[in-house]
This record gives C-alpha cells, structure tokens and sequence, in this order.
C-alpha cells in the first residue's frame, strides 16, 4: 500500500511492488512506518500493488466495498494497481474541470483509455475511445475502439481519425 504527500510515494516498507513502481512512475519515495505522520494533507488517492496476485487485489475490494460507500472511489488503473480516490473525483471530473478552466465547451472533447479507471472519462467525452487492447468494460463505454493498439499508433490513430 502507498499514498503521496506533495512531493514524495509514501509507504511502510520496501517490496518489490514499490521497485517496479518507483521505476515506472519516476517518482521519489519515503518509508514510514506510519503514513499519516508523512502527510502533510488528505492524501489524493491511496493504491494497493500486486504484480503477480491481482485476484488477492480484487479479494480485498470486493470485502471493502460496503466500507468503501460514500467515503471514497475504487478501481483498477491496471491489472496489478487497486486505487482509491476520494468518491467524488474521477478521470472524468478532471475533464469537466479542465474544459471549465480552458472555457472549451463539452462538445469538443475526445477522450482515450485503455483501463477500467478510464471509463467514466470515456462516457463524459464527446467522443470516448478505448485503444484496441483496452479492457472490456473499457471497450463497451467507447464510442469507438482503436484498430491499433496503445504501444502501436493508437493515439496517431485517434488525432488522424477525430481531430485533422
């Protein structure tokens, strides 16, 4: 488990789950052996990491979700990272946010994702897409799906088939 503070992941003890994210997020890192004393404020989201046992991830949402109710948000950003957010946030309050900020009106957006976290985003878009190797309930909030997939020209795909 690990959370942020304004610069830093924090977490208690050193795996090698916090290795593998470390290296793909870029991100510096403290171990603490109590989080909220590394906090300065209500952490944005809280994730849970699992490289080899997502179903041990999905065990432990399914027993919280009666806990989970009107406090916070879950979900999978992938198959190994169970996240949770405060409950009225999303991908999809962040593009509300960014076309009020921009003055853009809805109408204009177009929205990609390729995990379950992205479908919110997808059905508030004007146009949601799912790249080819989303997954399912990705897919199925699309508008339309990528013929290639997110390491093989998707987004080219997207920009030449929606915005040029």
């Amino acid at each position: 488990m690990q959370t942020y503070n304004s610069t830093d992941l924090i977490t208690t003890k050193h795996t090698k789950e916090l290795d593998y994210y470390v290296k793909q997020a870029r991100i510096s890192y403290k171990i603490s052996p109590n989080i909220l004393d590394a906090l300065e404020e209500e952490p944005q989201k809280v994730m849970l990491i699992s490289l080899d046992q997502r179903d041990k991830l999905e065990r432990f949402q399914k027993k919280n979700l009666n806990w989970e109710k009107g406090k916070c948000n879950s979900f999978f950003s992938s198959s190994q990272y169970l996240e949770y957010s405060p409950k009225n946030t999303s991908k999809a309050t962040g593009i509300l946010e960014l076309t009020k900020i921009l003055n853009m009106p809805m109408d204009a957006t177009v929205a990609v994702g390729d995990e379950d976290n992205d479908v919110p985003m997808i059905k508030t878009a004007c146009i949601g897409v799912a790249v080819k190797n989303a997954t399912e309930k990705a897919k199925a909030a699309a508008d339309y799906v990528t013929v290639n997939d997110n390491n093989h020209d998707a987004i080219a795909e997207v920009i030449e088939k929606f915005i040029l």
